[in-house]
């Protein structure tokens, strides 16, 4: 997280404003193109730990080869979708900067291509996270960022045409890394290797499936880069730049939780293929719990101290970056509430209904946005309008599972709302009092940040987690402390 945070920092000094701005709008309509390659993700991650839980290993090679072909059909279709209509949207329905019209284009084929390796890889790292090879996984990611890191270094030290190198090397990166995962499975997996059967009941399922989650995500879309043309059409690149900033926090949390989740997604699915409901259920509430918590634990100091970790942060900070980020934070963490229940309704196969309700929902975003702006509201009311919208998720999710009979509202209540609640209104208090009565500066940092990291662990003991839990902790630091003080490490 340190190193993304200190590559958008880099990335922002050596790009400027404008043409940070500019990077982020042109993402953003790709992103718009690329809510295909999240679809397929989940789809593939979902059948492939289906496969393994019933112990299937011909039918895990049958699903892998189907992947590989529905994900070259779909990056096919998706780059006549994006030479066509999305390039038409970039040089005519964008607010691009006078005399950048042929950086962005050419800024833009990269964005494209990356994209499109970024799909052919999906089977390749669905497979990583089904056979729970979360090492191998976190490796790449980590190379992957700090070669990044790497590119913006470079760019630095580059007088003209920086945004264009920067789309360059980023395209680079996706060469390489997509390379590397497809040559490790291929060597490592055995179901990557030859070929299987597959009949058109088992295509048919799968793109049925990948439909409906479709449909979901172009809703979930609207609520972010849908949003960053908006504020381009009203604000200009200046602002885009802004949400760029809080974009960048948003992703770093949302790669946390998707990382811890990861972890826990193949066994929701597995569980939910053996019929093991208590372990399903358990699983299903424990890990919206730690989801939250773990957010708070990170998110907490940096909201109350907001302001001053931008200035660290950044060399110019953007205007409206401070709103931006403090409410793209407080996002993540509502989202966190309900974010893994969203596997176990996947787990089922049963999404059609889901996804109608929840697109619905997610799409009024646009509308409602668009109209706030319009009567003269701040560029920050459509950040509001987001955090209610995902209130609203978590409760059509909940009661999804509920009419399913897989969960039941009043132990969700119990073992996850009533425990985060405790758990954030008791760490809040000392670091809030230190924030209000201390001026600021780093000594009145390092005790906000301090008491609230203290404050979240503690009360997390106590109140967040179950007290078989508690003795595991306290069984594992007293054998670690009991190692310590051991006379062969004396």
């Amino acid at each position: 997280m340190g190193v993304a945070f200190y590559t958008t920092r880099l990335t922002l000094e050596a790009l400027g404003v404008d043409d940070f701005g500019t990077f982020n709008i042109i993402s953003s309509l790709i992103l718009l193109f690329g809510v295909v390659s999240q679809t397929l993700a989940t789809t593939t991650q979902r059948f492939f730990a289906f496969e393994l839980g019933t112990e299937n290993s011909k039918g895990l090679r049958k699903v892998f080869n189907l992947a590989i072909i529905l994900h070259i059909l779909f990056a096919t279709i998706l780059l006549i979708l994006l030479e066509t209509g999305g390039l038409y949207f970039l040089l005519h329905g964008l607010n691009i900067p006078d005399g950048q019209g042929k950086t962005a284009f050419w800024l833009y084929q990269f964005s494209v291509c990356s994209l499109l390796l970024a799909i052919i890889q999906v089977p390749y790292n669905s497979i990583l996270l089904a056979r729970e090879q979360m090492d191998y996984f976190a490796l790449f990611s980590i190379l992957e960022t700090i070669y990044k890191l790497v590119i913006v270094i470079f760019l630095s030290f580059c007088s003209h045409h920086r945004l264009l190198i920067y789309g360059g090397l980023l395209l680079s990166s996706s060469i390489i890394f997509t390379l590397a995962r497809v040559i490790f499975c291929q060597f490592r997996f055995p179901e990557c290797r030859g070929i299987e059967k597959w009949t058109l009941h088992g295509a048919r399922e799968i793109f049925s499936y990948s439909t409906w989650n479709l449909l979901g995500q172009v809703g979930l879309i609207s609520t972010t880069q849908g949003i960053n043309i908006l504020l381009n059409q009203f604000f200009g690149v200046a602002i885009n730049a802004a949400r760029g900033i809080a974009g960048q926090v948003g992703c770093v949390l949302d790669t946390f939780f998707s990382n811890y989740i990861q972890a826990v997604v193949p066994q929701i699915t597995q569980r939910y293929a053996q019929c093991d409901w208590k372990a399903f259920r358990r699983l299903l509430y424990l890990s919206s719990r730690y989801s939250f918590l773990l957010l708070w634990l990170i998110g907490l100091p940096v909201l109350l101290e907001m302001e001053f970790l931008l200035k660290i942060w950044l060399y110019n900070i953007p205007a409206y970056s401070v709103i931006f980020c403090t409410l793209t934070i407080i996002n993540s963490m509502v989202r966190a509430l309900s974010g893994t229940l969203v596997f176990g309704i996947l787990a089922t196969g049963r999404i059609r209904n889901y996804y109608l309700i929840i697109s619905a929902i997610l799409l009024l975003n646009i509308p409602i946005s668009y109209y706030l702006l319009h009567i003269g509201y701040g560029p920050e009311s459509v950040m509001i309008v987001t955090v209610l919208i995902s209130g609203l998720e978590n409760i059509v999710r909940i009661l999804c599972l509920y009419k399913q009979k897989l969960i039941r509202i009043d132990e969700y209540w119990q073992l996850v709302v009533t425990q985060c609640l405790r758990v954030s209104s008791l760490s809040l208090l000392l670091p809030l009092y230190l924030r209000l009565v201390l001026s600021e500066g780093i000594f009145r940092f390092l005790l906000v940040a301090g008491s609230a990291c203290c404050g979240v662990l503690l009360t997390t003991y106590l109140l967040g987690i179950d007290k078989a839990d508690q003795i595991k902790i306290t069984t594992y630091l007293k054998n670690c402390d009991l190692k310590f003080f051991h006379k062969d490490y004396l």
